[in-house]
């Protein structure tokens, strides 16, 4: 990851709680879909995992170290692939929010 990607990311994050993000309605991490793997790899050493990042408007994927995945969860960003706890609501691979249609 390029310095100038890092600092962006750091720029992202930092907005976003500036933007108060951490009133979003989705408080508890997600449920995989089935047949989804959570995005993971290791680079410099530490685990990173991709994450859906919620903007004021939609979300941004990004990637995290390991250690902070919780805290991301925590305050309502969401796991690529995954549904909300209510499954109402499906996070595409690419971060995009979408209803969840097996359902409707």
């Amino acid at each position: 990851m390029t310095r100038t990607a890092i600092r962006n990311a750091a720029l992202v994050a930092a907005a976003c709680a500036l933007a108060a993000c951490a009133d979003s309605p989705i408080t508890s991490p997600a449920l995989t879909a089935p047949g989804a793997a959570p995005s993971f790899s290791v680079a410099g050493g530490q685990a990173k995992v991709d994450v859906c990042h919620r903007m004021a408007k939609g979300y941004v994927k990004l990637t995290v170290g390991a250690p902070a995945e919780q805290a991301h969860l925590g305050h309502g960003d969401m796991l690529p692939g995954t549904f909300t706890p209510d499954f109402l609501w499906y996070m595409t691979p690419d971060c995009q929010l979408e209803p969840n249609v097996s359902i409707g």
